[in-house]
């Protein structure tokens, strides 16, 4: 990895994000990440040279399927462990008992939802996507970033969940032997 390289992932705000650039600074890559839509954006990036490298947490759901899809094209070409941003369980304020909760298919099983009648489990999208949608009033609760009642008035904190240590994968064009 040469200094100055650029790190494809996902946008602002995400968990990628906050990885990236923890991730940018400790290799001497370029600090800005560039933004991509999701995993294969950020892949098809470093493919068309927008970008040198891309960063995807083994624990979203496109990531199994990104080694064969990009075989021979792209190759694994560091693999790390790092803690992720803290997440929380968080509730509409004026919604005093919470009927639904939504959460990322990634964080299935991070928080006790016993308490909660419905359960939406959004199998695309990220953290942040859930967050959006958790304002458009998709749902009463969403397991979100713990900062988010913090950024968004009107929403209350029902639960810390600590930041969950995720296996992160980086891709490049050239194979390390």
């Amino acid at each position: 990895m040469s200094a100055g390289a650029i790190l494809a992932t996902l946008p602002a705000g995400t968990n990628h994000d906050f990885v990236a650039r923890r991730y940018a600074a400790a290799r001497g890559l370029a600090p800005e990440p560039l933004a991509c839509d999701g995993p294969r954006a950020a892949l098809l990036a470093v493919l068309d040279r927008r970008a040198d490298l891309a960063l995807v947490c083994a624990a979203h759901p496109d990531a199994p399927a990104l080694p064969a899809e990009f075989h021979k094209r792209l190759f694994v070409v560091d693999a790390f462990v790092s803690a992720s941003k803290p997440l929380a369980l968080v509730s509409r304020a004026q919604i005093a008992t919470p009927f639904s909760v939504g959460l990322f298919v990634a964080t299935v099983g991070l928080a006790d939802l016993s308490r909660w009648k419905e359960i939406v489990v959004e199998r695309a999208g990220t953290i942040a996507d859930v967050e959006t949608r958790l304002m458009r009033g998709a749902y009463d609760s969403a397991l979100v970033y713990r900062d988010f009642p913090a950024r968004v008035p009107g929403y209350r904190l029902e639960a810390e969940i600590d930041s969950p240590d995720d296996a992160w994968i980086v891709f490049g064009r050239e194979r390390r032997r």
